[in-house]
């Protein structure tokens, strides 16, 4: 793997990442050839750290442990709660979003300070890691009453080349749904393989043998979930989610809201 360490400017101290969820098989591959990625998390209200994977302590697949002098809790439906000398006194001007950006101080605490509302949702492992789930505004709450936190499941499909982009939604719904779009150099490949020759890209997915290969590959990334983590329809997409046409937001993240809305 030497090219490959070559190609990241040779040996590195500390590689980290943060902003999005690293796709656990990404970051075993760069700490199994000697380039460990150190995942951060964190936001803006904190500074912005919240917690971080030391090259003393590291855990795969979690956000590390808390940083120094903050405090980690888990509050109702798993929101993420955190304090810490680093986090904000407010938003400029608008106390109305300060008040509900923080929680007072819960039974037990001897210290008074409130605690800072993440959003997020996870859980504290036995070692202290802190590890990410979803964002608590993105589960799925099905009209059945399942929750269900659909990046774990899209980080499951998108763990297949075939797949650059997937999203599921359900809110509300009897069952999941599932928003895919191939990677260009996967969908050639399959139509190669189909010998569905003489098309276009575009002209590829209104191909019957085509979806249903997609489909086939998708379903048997998740075939072990359970029955209601499964999707139940599948819809395969040729535009791609971009800042510009406002389905990611500015740190690239799937504005849910916005897909559900436009598809």
């Amino acid at each position: 793997f030497s090219a490959v360490r070559d190609a990241m400017g040779g040996h590195k101290t500390v590689l980290a990442c943060g902003g999005a969820p690293l796709r656990k098989d990404v970051e075993e591959f760069f700490s199994a050839i000697g380039l460990p990625i150190l995942m951060g998390y964190g936001l803006t209200e904190a500074a912005p750290l919240v917690s971080f994977n030391r090259p003393t302590a590291y855990k795969v697949g979690s956000a590390g442990q808390v940083m120094k002098n903050g405090q980690l809790r888990i509050y109702e439906e798993g929101e993420i709660l955190f304090r810490g000398p680093n986090v904000m006194k407010g938003y400029w001007n608008n106390p109305e979003a300060t008040k509900e950006a923080f929680i007072a101080a819960l039974p037990n605490d001897e210290n008074q300070t409130p605690w800072l509302r993440t959003g997020d949702v996870g859980y504290i492992d036995s070692d202290d890691f802190l590890v990410i789930t979803d964002r608590l505004k993105d589960i799925i709450i099905t009209s059945g009453g399942k929750n269900i936190s659909p990046q774990a499941i899209e980080g499951l499909i998108l763990s297949n080349p075939l797949f650059e982009q997937a999203v599921l939604l359900g809110d509300a719904r009897p069952y999941v749904t599932l928003l895919v779009k191939p990677s260009l150099e996967g969908l050639t490949e399959l139509a190669e393989k189909l010998q569905l020759t003489g098309k276009s890209a575009p002209e590829w997915l209104s191909d019957p043998k085509l979806t249903e290969e997609v489909r086939k590959q998708a379903t048997a990334m998740t075939s072990k979930l359970p029955s209601h983590e499964q999707f139940k329809d599948m819809r395969v997409l040729f535009e791609e989610f971009t800042m510009e046409n406002g389905l990611l937001t500015p740190t690239l993240k799937v504005r849910r809201r916005e897909v559900e809305r436009r598809f």
